[in-house]
């Protein structure tokens, strides 16, 4: 923890002074014109720290995805990922990035008025691992 506070106070160039978050607000850096983005699946952990609004996901792809895959998948997308549990699991880590970034459900669907964003994402060790920044 202390390499990454150390890392966190040489890149904001001032003292790191810790997060705080309100109920609904997503966590923010004290005192600092940063955003955050903040995700886990043990025994893995990301932080996204950006002078612009951030969003970070990383899963490991699991079972109970698939349970749940008509809750936040569109009938197109599920006829794309074909029964592939590493192509639902990009799914919901994109759309979770994409939440984070925007913390409101209405921009889970990209609508034509919406600024285009290029989401990153990437498979190693078996996690998926998306993130976006304006």
């Amino acid at each position: 923890m202390r390499i990454l506070i150390n890392n966190i106070n040489k890149k904001l160039n001032k003292k790191y002074l810790g997060l705080s978050k309100k109920k609904i607000e997503k966590p923010n850096i004290i005192n600092k014109n940063f955003q955050i983005s903040i995700s886990h699946d043990f025994p893995i952990s990301a932080i996204f720290i950006n002078k612009k609004k951030a969003g970070i996901d990383i899963q490991i792809p699991k079972i109970k995805l698939k349970n749940i895959e008509k809750n936040f998948l569109n009938n197109i997308e599920i006829k794309n990922i074909k029964n592939n549990l590493y192509k639902s699991c990009v799914y919901w880590c994109i759309k979770e990035s994409i939440y984070k970034i925007n913390t409101s459900k209405k921009y889970l669907i990209m609508n034509k008025k919406r600024k285009k964003n290029i989401i990153h994402y990437s498979i190693n060790h078996g996690y998926i691992f998306t993130y976006l920044y304006e």
